[in-house]
């Protein structure tokens, strides 16, 4: 047992702590690991996450956000064409045949790609594919409220400039701009219904992508894995603290981790004296 000369009370302290037995200094060093990660949880904001953007549980995020956008463009086609089905120009379009993939974060704005598949209205069937990646601002201006639907109504401005894949002889360019054209906007215009519910997707995964996963799912998944990379002293450097309180949790949980480990190695060096002794 280790001898403290300094004072008569951290002498009795010593000598109990020499009592406990190494299990117990085990048990709270692993006790220690859930208690940081839950207090992490609570200032989640406070931490950087550097490869949150290469991480495979936002997938799940952007695969909802496309699939909402692409039901709110769905309802506003439908809302003023009356069907699933409209023509133009010698084209037609099917709601089937539109996509909705390839969701990414560009500054303060998500884009896709916004792929839609014409028939040319003519015996011979010809199809062709007109991409569009689309951008709109995370927090968006451009949002009224309808009082009648009970609910938000965004007009997002795309691209003018429509890429068009394959050339088909005696046809123009499809007029994608006809088939999603807003007569209360001017100019091309896609046009997106947007929940409250949506648009806090949208802010959370954006949020997300850039380093900040604090409203995204696996919040103490993650804080868990910080706090035993941090009380283990690995220190991979993925997760790190921004704010003062954070880091003094962190430094925090370092030492308070080598103390507990020390206490335990002491502990188990006595019962092992112990244990030969008798």
């Amino acid at each position: 047992m280790v001898t403290i000369k300094t004072g008569r009370g951290l002498v009795r302290i010593s000598a109990r702590l020499g009592r406990i037995p190494s299990f117990a200094f085990a048990g709270l060093f692993l006790l220690l690991i859930p208690c940081f990660a839950l207090l992490y949880t609570f200032m989640a904001a406070d931490f950087f996450h550097s490869t949150a953007q290469y991480e495979k549980s936002l997938d799940g995020e952007a695969k909802q956000i496309l699939e909402g956008i692409g039901s709110s463009v769905r309802d506003s086609f439908r809302r003023v064409h009356g069907s699933d089905f409209a023509r133009k120009n010698g084209w037609e379009l099917d709601l089937r045949d539109i996509g909705f993939l390839d969701l990414q974060v560009e500054g303060d704005s998500i884009s896709f790609l916004f792929a839609v598949g014409l028939l040319a209205a003519n015996p011979d069937s010809l199809r062709g594919i007109v991409g569009r990646r689309v951008t709109i601002p995370v927090r968006s201006t451009y949002v009224r409220f309808d009082s009648v639907r009970n609910n938000s109504i965004a007009f997002r401005k795309i691209n003018p400039q429509p890429h068009f894949v394959g050339v088909i002889a005696g046809y123009s360019e499809p007029p994608l701009g006809e088939f999603f054209r807003d007569p209360r906007v001017p100019g091309d215009t896609l046009w997106l219904v947007t929940s409250a519910d949506l648009h806090q997707k949208i802010v959370n995964y954006a949020t997300a992508v850039r380093g900040f996963p604090s409203q995204v799912t696996g919040r103490f998944g993650r804080m868990f894995y910080l706090s035993t990379a941090t009380i283990t002293t690995l220190g991979y450097g993925d997760i790190v603290p921004l704010t003062a309180r954070s880091r003094f949790a962190v430094s925090l949980e370092a030492i308070l981790g080598i103390v507990v480990i020390g206490l335990f190695l002491n502990s188990l060096a006595r019962e092992s004296a112990a244990g030969e002794g008798n």
